[in-house]
């Protein structure tokens, strides 16, 4: 998930997915390969970027989709599940 500041205003992004082992490289700073859950990289990335996504995320345990929209309308700010 994602928030970045879309028109003037923000935007939770959200997609589902796994974190996947990676060998680490040689940089102090958290580190895992992620895995979207449906559809190929290529139009996972169109989808995301066309949502205004950045290139930071946060990954949370579980299916939190639902959490999140309510979390963004309740925040009053745009929600997108890429």
């Amino acid at each position: 998930m994602v928030i970045g500041e879309v028109n003037g205003g923000w935007r939770l992004i959200e997609a589902q997915g796994a974190a996947e082992p990676c060998i680490p490289r040689p940089v102090a700073a958290p580190q895992m390969l992620w895995r979207h859950e449906a559809g190929d990289v290529g139009s996972y990335f169109d989808r995301y970027c066309q949502a205004g996504g950045i290139h930071h995320f946060a990954a949370a345990y579980g299916h939190l989709a639902e959490s999140l929209e309510r979390t963004a309308k309740h925040l009053s700010i745009g929600y997108r599940s890429v």
